[in-house]
């Protein structure tokens, strides 16, 4: 199989078009047309279909490009192993971590390695963990950083550091005034709950059935900060890490709730290929992450944690 022209097959691929392949790789549209035909000759398959939209993969074509990722992959590690020979000062480090990570606990450690590696190049995806664990398995990332349970023969999982989570609603919602709050209770109202696939998600559920809970209703949202501003608005309750919500609770605009019975922490941790050496720019990062830059729930989190309801009456 021709390498190059598998290089310009997965271009069109994954950019969707001839023209927008052609844009990014600096070769002509005309030369990449006919590299793709003579690899669809050689493999005597049709891989692309043109449309209105571009082009279509073909079942043959998703084929392909699966593994054309994987290949590609490997040949990045293999250049960024030789690039660590200059100490950092080349190089690219692609991170793979779900939104709740992405938003609250990595921000400090990307800025604090940028100020040290400017050099280096900073990919992050910020994707659910479902998600996060396919981009690694495909080589598009090295390294994951994810909230939820992941057990896979091809990944390595190591703990990071825990995480505590909280039930949020808006100051004035009915819930504030009830005295000793248990899961049963609480689940009774609209859950604003994150997508499948959603480490925060998974752990909720997996808590719930431990204690045979099952929630009433459920509202599906993807995104943290929307699930937020809904709880905010008093349509439901959410339940996020304390580091996304520790500021809404500070300025009154959100109430934390104590449940009796649903103490909810988790472990984050890190996901890599197993058998895959570690980057340079890799295990930097995970030394700063563990080291001096490492997250820190603060005192802030346990007030938050231990704090019951205002004003308390009887549970009905």
């Amino acid at each position: 199989m021709n390498l190059n022209s598998l290089r310009l097959f997965a271009a069109v691929a994954e950019r969707g078009g001839f023209t927008a392949a052609a844009r990014q790789l600096r070769v002509s549209q005309p030369a990449i047309s006919k590299a793709v035909r003579q690899l669809e000759a050689q493999l005597g398959t049709q891989l692309l279909v043109r449309s209105a939209r571009g082009v279509d993969l073909t079942e043959e074509g998703r084929v392909l490009l699966a593994h054309a990722r994987v290949l590609f992959g490997e040949e990045r590690a293999a250049e960024e192993a030789l690039a660590e020979r200059r100490g950092l000062r080349r190089g690219s480090l692609r991170l793979g971590s779900s939104l709740t990570v992405a938003s609250y606990f990595l921000p400090p450690i990307l800025g604090a390695f940028h100020a040290l590696h400017p050099a280096i190049e900073l990919t992050l995806v910020a994707a659910n963990t479902r998600a996060v664990l396919e981009a690694l398995l495909a080589n598009t990332i090295e390294l994951g950083v994810v909230e939820g349970p992941v057990s896979h023969a091809r990944v390595e999982v190591s703990p990071w550091m825990g995480d505590a989570l909280v039930a949020v609603v808006a100051p004035g919602h009915p819930l504030t005034q009830v005295r000793y709050l248990r899961a049963a209770r609480l689940f009774e109202e609209l859950y604003l709950i994150r997508e499948e696939g959603a480490g925060t998600r998974d752990v909720v559920l997996a808590a719930l059935r431990n204690r045979g809970v099952t929630p009433a209703r459920l509202f599906e949202i993807s995104e943290n900060e929307v699930m937020k501003q809904l709880a905010a608005a008093g349509v439901g309750f959410a339940i996020l890490s304390i580091l996304a919500v520790q500021k809404e609770i500070a300025r009154g605009e959100l109430a934390a709730l104590t449940v009796e019975d649903l103490v909810l922490r988790r472990t984050l941790t890190w996901l890599q290929v197993k058998g895959r050496r570690p980057s340079a720019a890799m295990t930097e990062f995970r030394a700063l992450a563990t080291g001096p830059f490492r997250p820190t729930l603060g005192p802030r989190t346990s007030s938050v944690l231990s704090t019951a309801p205002s004003r308390r009456t009887k549970n009905p």
